[in-house]
């Protein structure tokens, strides 16, 4: 049975960070299928899920930045502004029961590498709620 690990990385910088998982954090991965894992110090983190499909479905699924809105809760809707070759620009908006924003979000697509990251549009800064959110 092949398998996909999926990373999710919220950092500050947009300089990769190796990320290893201990034999209790990859059981944990095996056990609940995703593990999500914190370093305050260096204000990083990440949640790995462990799925069972093909990579290029998973990948097609992760860049379709539209249907957000139908997979995760607090997303209510994704407006793409802007796209050209393997870059995305898109306003996506949260909404919970407690707070609701949106930010304008620059997306950096390889999918022959299998990887996507991400920053805020610093054009439209004035517009987001964040004043920085880089990941891949």
């Amino acid at each position: 049975m092949k398998y996909v690990l999926i990373i999710f990385t919220f950092i500050y910088s947009l300089n990769a960070i190796e990320i290893e998982l201990s034999s209790m954090e990859l059981e944990e991965l095996k056990n609940n299928s995703f593990i999500i894992k914190r370093d305050l110090e260096n204000k990083t983190g990440f949640i790995s899920f462990d799925v069972d499909k093909n990579i290029n479905l998973v990948m097609d699924e992760i860049i379709d930045l539209k249907s957000y809105s139908t997979k995760i809760n607090d997303v209510s809707k994704v407006d793409i502004y802007e796209s050209f070759d393997h870059i995305v620009k898109a306003e996506i908006f949260i909404d919970n029961f407690f707070i609701s924003f949106s930010n304008k979000v620059i997306h950096y697509i390889s999918k022959n590498n299998y990887e996507v990251t991400w920053n805020l549009d610093s054009i439209n800064s004035k517009n987001n709620y964040f004043s920085k959110m880089d990941g891949y």
